[in-house]
This record gives C-alpha cells, sequence and structure tokens, in this order.
C-alpha cells in the first residue's frame, strides 16, 4: 500500500498538467511553484511514471484533417484517483450528515467523467425536484460539489477540481453492488 498523500499529490499535479484546468488561477500558481519544485528535486519516481505514461493520439488539425498519433497525453493511473476520491467522498459524508459513513457502507468512484455525461449526471441528481448547485468547499474555488442524500446511508457526489475535472461517486450498503437508482431514493 502506497501512503494515501502520495496519491494525493499524484492526482493534484494530474489535474493540473489538463488543458481544462489549465486557465485555473491556482493551477497556474501549482504549476509555477509546487509542481516545478516537486519534478526538480523530490520526486523522480513520480516524473518517471508520468513519462512512461504518455501515450499519442490523433488530433485534429486546423484544416479538419486527423493527424493520428500526433498529440501527446497521459494516461493517469485512476486507481489512485479511486482512493483519492473515496477519502474526499467519506469526508463529505461526515461534513454533510455530521456522523462517519457506517462500517457496513462502501464508496464507489467513477473517475473518468467526459465533459458531455455532466449535465446527464447533474439532471439525475436534481430528479426529486431538488435544485442543486455546486457549492464551493474553499475559498480559492478549487474544489467544488454537490450531493443527493437517499435513505439507508445512500449517497451520490459530483465533485468538481479546478472548474474543470468533475467526478461522481456514491456511498451504499456494502451488500449492493451497484446503486439501485429509483429504490430508496
Amino acid at each position: 500500500m502506497r501512503d494515501l498523500h502520495l496519491d494525493e499529490e499524484y492526482m493534484r499535479t494530474i489535474l493540473c498538467m489538463t488543458e481544462g484546468c489549465s486557465n485555473h488561477p491556482v493551477v497556474i500558481e501549482l504549476l509555477e511553484g509546487n509542481i516545478a519544485r516537486s519534478f526538480r528535486r523530490r520526486h523522480r519516481g513520480l516524473r518517471r511514471n508520468l513519462l512512461r505514461s504518455i501515450q499519442h493520439t490523433e488530433r485534429l488539425s486546423t484544416g479538419g484533417v486527423f493527424q493520428p498519433y500526433s498529440s501527446p497525453f497521459i494516461r493517469p493511473d485512476f486507481s489512485r484517483f479511486q482512493r483519492v476520491l473515496r477519502k474526499v467522498t467519506k469526508g463529505l459524508y461526515y461534513h454533510i450528515l455530521e456522523k462517519p459513513l457506517s462500517s457496513d457502507c462502501r464508496v464507489l468512484v467513477n473517475p473518468t467523467i467526459k465533459p458531455r455525461e455532466v449535465p446527464v449526471l447533474i439532471e439525475k441528481l436534481q430528479a426529486k425536484g431538488n435544485r442543486l448547485e455546486f457549492q464551493a468547499a474553499d475559498e480559492y474555488d478549487v474544489f467544488k460539489f454537490m450531493f443527493r442524500i437517499g435513505n439507508d446511508s445512500r449517497t451520490e457526489w459530483l465533485m468538481r477540481f479546478y472548474d474543470w475535472a468533475v467526478f461522481h461517486s456514491w456511498t451504499l450498503p456494502s451488500n449492493e453492488t451497484t446503486p439501485v437508482l429509483g429504490r430508496g431514493w
């Protein structure tokens, strides 16, 4: 098992390096400060892992022609994201409900939300007539979340980092393998 703080740093670094997050003022500061120093001094392992995960994909040229293998991208280790997002979900659960998530419950995470899926997920969260908005969790607007609380420890969360990267998680009793939408919600 790796220390969770290393996974948190990994996720932060990956998110800060994505094109969608690049305009956020905190990202700019992190890239010029903490992340740049990390790459220069401390984390040869992180730098090596990121370099190994670079792949190429096609890119659409300005003339509308696909150019194969012309655009480098980093394929993240989503298992590391999932560990961090489970921790965040448990923290949010405690923050909102003022009690820890029961040990007979578990947290499921979808770390690969595509931007076009976000409106559908928001619509699902708002299906019961509740008007939900992303709530800022810090003064720098780095992290925002929205949630829906059901019964039997069932909750559903959307988390947005740096005004771009969105992740979906939910809590449910351990004896269920997937959330049962419509039942108990």
